[in-house]
């Protein structure tokens, strides 16, 4: 089931929630998109609202992060979800609830419209994240409830672990939510204004009304109407009343809670045909998605391919081969932009080389400059390996590195060290601040203490960090290297290099505690925040 979804397979058995949205999603053929692999194309000068140039296209990779642009990476009326590996787990849920609740649309209709319309669509997907998933969800010690803005490493660890004790309290608090939200959009339709109802941070009236300020072109374009006329037939997720997409999230909301007294939630659409018909949604838009900056001829071939498309879905291959054809006589986005899609399509299109290049490029430029002429076929090498995990484009790099270069190959063996070394540089854990603030004197370090969460060790069979800068080459290089990276409070990454003996007192630690005494460096450690003690004095 999850491999088809799109989805690591821990992310949809960590709640009784979380594993029944799986199932139902499975059953109607839904999929979560790569974002890293998915090309998103430039939106339409129409479409972007006047004055609000941050809201269009999204800057481009930075660092071997691929940012989303605000509001346009997500689009309620599309059923096909995302997969981003730097966001949490909890997405995975999230995302493929939004897909099984679709989207409320109708022509002509006002701003309130489509901004209660999008707060009906968030209302469910909100409550799954803060109460549903929180039912049966392993935490660590430290965290009982959802965390909002913070993350925790060990607390995403226990969720791979597996469900926690049932806390059927979580789901009682949900119900209490979503009554509230259903209550405040039903309050807001008869009054004309958006009713709030806010729950800590959350206040999901004024995302709808951002996200109507933001797609409210786009929504009343022609472009639009015409693909809710091709690509959504009744039970494909679109609902033209606010009234039907309310039912919509009643009905789904009954079943995760356990409410409903049918023995299932029947599929969007007919089984065996939904995963054409949202692969054809999503390409379909993204047709009429050029089609709105078009004319000509050029327009009215565009026109014909998307109604071949909607009226035969499952023929994708021929529909593909013929906008490469179109992309090769007009002046159109190429075929292997358009068909970037984040997922497998026919004739090898669905994932984008040169978006992956790119990103690859600014997380481990070091390591390309090694590999030089060989950097292509590693890059592919690395398409075909890359696990679906949750870690940044350049720390799965560094592993299919190293697994490559465990088969006897020395230059990506070193490879694999120097992009380990990058990975690490570029992406560290958060400060520990209890590290940080509660050493009372650090030339008086002693008793029991372990390696912070912040801090990474890292152990090299050669200097790396004097390869990189410049300082010896690979065939003078026999020298090992160890150190630390850890973030101190400003956020600036601190490289502390270690004496061989320290590191391997370290490194048999792991996580455990260890005397201090051991390390003779451990003032200057703790100092820094990378030790921290097992207990400090009150």
């Amino acid at each position: 089931m999850t491999t088809s979804l799109g989805a690591p397979l821990c992310e949809l058995s960590r709640s009784p929630a979380a594993a029944r949205v799986g199932m139902l999603a499975s059953a109607s053929g839904l999929l979560l998109a790569h974002f890293e692999y998915r090309v998103e194309l430039p939106l339409p000068e129409a479409w972007t609202p006047n004055g609000r140039e941050d809201l269009g296209d999204a800057p481009g990779w930075q660092a071997g992060v691929l940012p989303e642009s605000k509001y346009h990476s997500f689009r309620h009326e599309r059923r096909l979800g995302s997969f981003h590996p730097s966001h949490r787990s909890k997405w995975t849920a999230h995302e493929l609830c939004h897909g099984l609740l679709g989207f409320a649309w109708r022509p002509g209709a006002p701003p309130l419209f489509h901004a209660l319309a999008a707060r009906l669509a968030e209302a469910l997907p909100v409550t799954l994240w803060y109460f549903l998933d929180e039912d049966g969800l392993a935490r660590c010690p430290d965290h009982d409830g959802p965390l909002f803005d913070a993350y925790c490493e060990r607390c995403e660890a226990a969720h791979a672990g597996g469900p926690g004790p049932r806390r059927p309290e979580w789901i009682e608090r949900g119900q209490a939510f979503l009554a509230r939200e259903l209550a405040a959009v039903r309050r807001s339709a008869r009054e004309g204004r958006m009713v709030p109802n806010r729950y800590a941070t959350l206040d999901l009236g004024s995302d709808g009304l951002a996200y109507a300020a933001s797609h409210r072109a786009r929504l009343e374009s022609p472009e639009f109407e015409r693909w809710v006329e091709l690509f959504c037939p009744p039970g494909s997720g679109h609902h033209a009343s606010l009234e039907a997409l309310e039912a919509r999230v009643i009905e789904v909301a009954a079943d995760l809670m356990g409410q409903s007294h049918a023995t299932s939630l029947a599929p969007l659409v007919a089984e065996g045909t939904a995963r054409d018909l949202w692969i054809a949604q999503d390409i379909g838009y993204r047709l009429l998605q050029i089609r709105a900056e078009t004319d000509g001829d050029a327009a009215d071939a565009l026109d014909e391919l998307t109604v071949a498309l909607a009226e035969s879905p499952a023929q994708l291959e021929a529909h593909i081969a013929a906008y490469a054809e179109l992309a090769d006589e007009y002046e159109m986005p190429p075929a292997e932009e358009v068909f970037a899609v984040g997922y497998p399509l026919p004739l090898g299109v669905g994932r984008s080389v040169r978006q992956i290049a790119e990103g690859l490029e600014t997380a481990a430029p070091n390591t390309f400059g090694l590999l030089g002429d060989r950097a292509t076929a590693v890059i592919e090498a690395f398409m075909t390996a890359d696990p679906l995990v949750r870690r940044s484009v350049a720390q799965r790099f560094a592993g299919v590195l190293s697994e490559l270069g465990a088969r006897g190959d020395s230059l990506l063996a070193d490879a694999a060290d120097v992009a380990r070394f990058e990975a690490s540089l570029g992406g560290p854990p958060a400060p520990d601040l209890e590290a940080l603030s509660l050493v009372e004197n650090v030339e008086d370090a002693r008793g029991l203490v372990s390696l912070s969460s912040a801090a990474r060790l890292l152990r090299f069979d050669w200097d790396v960090p004097g390869y990189i800068d410049g300082l010896v080459t690979r065939e003078d290089r026999r020298q090992p290297a160890s150190l630390i990276l850890v973030q101190n409070a400003e956020r600036e990454v601190v490289v502390i290099p270690l004496e061989e003996a320290e590191a391997a007192v370290l490194d048999s630690a792991g996580a455990s505690p260890f005397d201090a005494a051991t390390l003779a460096c451990s003032p200057d450690l703790i100092g820094l925040g990378v030790l921290r003690s097992v207990r400090y004095p009150v």
